[in-house]
Protein backbone atom coordinates (compact mmCIF):
# COMPACT_ATOMS: atom_id res chain seq x y z
CA UNK A 1 0.00 0.00 0.00
CA UNK A 2 1.48 3.28 -1.30
CA UNK A 3 2.10 6.03 1.58
CA UNK A 4 0.43 9.29 1.81
CA UNK A 5 3.03 10.68 4.08
CA UNK A 6 6.17 9.96 4.42
CA UNK A 7 8.90 11.88 6.40
CA UNK A 8 12.13 10.94 7.07
CA UNK A 9 14.14 12.59 10.30
CA UNK A 10 18.30 12.23 10.04
CA UNK A 11 20.36 12.03 13.26
CA UNK A 12 23.53 12.90 11.43
CA UNK A 13 24.80 13.70 15.00
CA UNK A 14 24.58 10.24 16.41
CA UNK A 15 25.98 8.82 12.89
CA UNK A 16 29.40 10.50 12.95
CA UNK A 17 28.99 10.38 16.64
CA UNK A 18 29.68 6.59 16.01
CA UNK A 19 31.15 6.05 12.81
CA UNK A 20 33.91 8.50 13.49
CA UNK A 21 34.89 6.93 16.66
CA UNK A 22 35.10 3.64 14.67
CA UNK A 23 37.28 4.71 12.15
CA UNK A 24 39.31 6.15 14.64
CA UNK A 25 39.04 2.77 16.45
CA UNK A 26 40.24 1.00 13.75
CA UNK A 27 42.71 3.36 12.51
CA UNK A 28 44.58 3.28 16.07
CA UNK A 29 45.06 -0.44 15.56
CA UNK A 30 46.18 -0.36 12.17
CA UNK A 31 48.99 2.23 13.27
CA UNK A 32 49.84 -0.34 16.15
CA UNK A 33 49.63 -3.04 13.67
CA UNK A 34 46.78 -4.84 16.21
CA UNK A 35 43.81 -3.77 14.22
CA UNK A 36 42.21 -7.48 14.69
CA UNK A 37 41.41 -6.57 18.35
CA UNK A 38 39.70 -2.87 17.01
CA UNK A 39 37.70 -4.75 14.22
CA UNK A 40 34.51 -6.24 16.44
CA UNK A 41 34.12 -2.55 18.34
CA UNK A 42 34.81 -0.65 15.36
CA UNK A 43 32.35 -2.42 13.13
CA UNK A 44 29.51 -2.47 16.05
CA UNK A 45 30.18 1.02 16.21
CA UNK A 46 29.77 1.74 12.26
CA UNK A 47 26.83 -0.92 12.36
CA UNK A 48 25.29 1.63 14.96
CA UNK A 49 25.62 4.85 13.42
CA UNK A 50 24.29 3.45 10.68
CA UNK A 51 21.16 1.84 12.19
CA UNK A 52 20.47 4.29 13.95
CA UNK A 53 21.01 7.34 11.50
CA UNK A 54 17.33 8.35 11.24
CA UNK A 55 13.72 7.62 11.87
CA UNK A 56 11.16 7.67 9.56
CA UNK A 57 6.92 7.72 9.86
CA UNK A 58 4.98 6.48 7.04
CA UNK A 59 1.17 7.22 7.11
CA UNK A 60 -1.04 5.01 4.57
CA UNK A 61 -4.61 4.85 4.12
CA UNK A 62 -4.80 1.80 6.85
CA UNK A 63 -1.64 1.87 9.44
CA UNK A 64 0.95 3.89 10.51
CA UNK A 65 4.79 2.52 10.19
CA UNK A 66 8.05 3.91 11.44
CA UNK A 67 11.43 2.37 11.26
CA UNK A 68 14.70 3.12 11.88
CA UNK A 69 17.44 3.76 9.10
CA UNK A 70 17.42 1.16 6.83
CA UNK A 71 14.20 -0.15 8.18
CA UNK A 72 16.03 -3.42 10.19
CA UNK A 73 13.70 -2.01 13.11
CA UNK A 74 10.38 -1.88 11.99
CA UNK A 75 6.75 -0.60 13.81
CA UNK A 76 2.93 -0.47 12.49
CA UNK A 77 0.18 -0.08 13.57
CA UNK A 78 -3.48 0.14 12.30
CA UNK A 79 -4.63 4.08 11.98
CA UNK A 80 -7.80 3.06 13.99
CA UNK A 81 -5.84 1.87 16.97
CA UNK A 82 -4.95 5.72 17.46
CA UNK A 83 -6.25 7.28 20.61
CA UNK A 84 -5.30 10.88 19.74
CA UNK A 85 -3.03 13.05 17.89
CA UNK A 86 -1.78 16.58 19.38
CA UNK A 87 0.30 19.02 18.39
CA UNK A 88 3.76 19.10 20.85
CA UNK A 89 6.48 21.79 21.19
CA UNK A 90 9.16 20.47 23.04
CA UNK A 91 10.83 22.43 25.82
CA UNK A 92 14.08 24.15 26.31
CA UNK A 93 14.63 24.46 21.94
CA UNK A 94 15.41 20.90 21.36
CA UNK A 95 13.59 19.37 18.54
CA UNK A 96 13.03 15.70 18.70
CA UNK A 97 11.65 12.53 18.61
CA UNK A 98 10.65 9.50 20.94
CA UNK A 99 8.87 6.08 20.82
CA UNK A 100 7.57 4.79 24.90
CA UNK A 101 6.44 1.25 25.56
CA UNK A 102 3.26 1.52 27.83
CA UNK A 103 1.67 -1.15 29.86
CA UNK A 104 -1.76 0.28 27.99
CA UNK A 105 1.02 0.32 24.44
CA UNK A 106 3.26 2.53 22.66
CA UNK A 107 3.42 6.29 22.80
CA UNK A 108 5.36 8.30 19.82
CA UNK A 109 5.95 11.66 20.60
CA UNK A 110 7.43 13.62 18.05
CA UNK A 111 8.34 17.85 18.74
CA UNK A 112 9.48 20.56 17.36
CA UNK A 113 11.01 24.28 18.09
CA UNK A 114 8.54 25.67 16.15
CA UNK A 115 5.08 25.38 15.19
CA UNK A 116 3.14 24.76 11.85
CA UNK A 117 0.29 25.05 13.38
CA UNK A 118 -1.44 28.50 11.85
Amino acid sequence: MRAFYHHTQTGAALRWGLILPAIGLFAVGFAARRAVPFVPLAALLAATGWAFSSLTVEITPTRLIWFFGPGLLRKSIEREAIMGVTPVRNPGGMAGASISRRAAGFTMSAGSTRSNSP
